[in-house]
């Protein structure tokens, strides 16, 4: 691909992108500076790889990838494990500045780190093939991954010392976007 497509392919996926990347870095990294240095490395480095003449089947799932490994590289991280246990020493911001609730880390606490990275990768509307491309695994690995980890979940909301109010629309909503 020439300079010039790459460049035009890259900023177009940049514009819808990034913002979705940066939220995924930050998840894992704990870290806004982090996440959004991760992010634009994963672009950089796509557009490198177009120059050159690579063929990159999935260019999300290339991204996301680059992305992960830019966070763990920037940890020193030897392990995954690792990488996402640290995040939950900092309590993450929404997009409108608004921190996360304690609840919800505690609920992604009873996830292993494959599974949860799993279900990070598919709110971010990644599909089964795409996830498993970038965290290079089966098909069947990810369905398998976000069965497990949505019956966790539910398990983790149902036995939650505060009882709360059956929420249909939720519930049905979380369910339908993991699978």
């Amino acid at each position: 691909m020439q300079e010039e497509e790459a460049q035009q392919f890259v900023t177009g996926l940049f514009e819808s992108w990034y913002p979705c990347l940066v939220r995924y870095a930050r998840r894992i990294a704990g870290s806004v500076e982090l996440a959004e240095d991760a992010a634009q490395e994963g672009f950089c480095s796509l557009y490198c790889a177009l120059v050159k003449g690579q063929t990159i089947e999935n260019p999300k799932a290339y991204i996301f990838c680059v992305v992960r490994r830019q966070v763990a590289k920037k940890f020193n991280m030897t392990n995954h494990e690792t990488e996402l246990i640290r995040k939950f020493l900092v309590q993450p911001e929404a997009d409108d500045g608004v921190v996360v609730g304690y609840e919800v880390q505690r609920y992604f606490a009873v996830l292993t780190s494959r599974e949860e990275e799993v279900v990070l990768l598919r709110l971010q509307a990644m599909k089964y093939r795409e996830i498993a491309q970038a965290l290079g695994i089966s098909r069947s690995s990810v369905n398998t991954l976000l069965a497990r980890a949505v019956l966790k979940l539910r398990k983790a909301m149902d036995a939650s010392a505060e009882p709360r109010e059956a929420n249909p629309t939720r519930d049905s909503y979380v369910t339908q976007t993991l699978q």
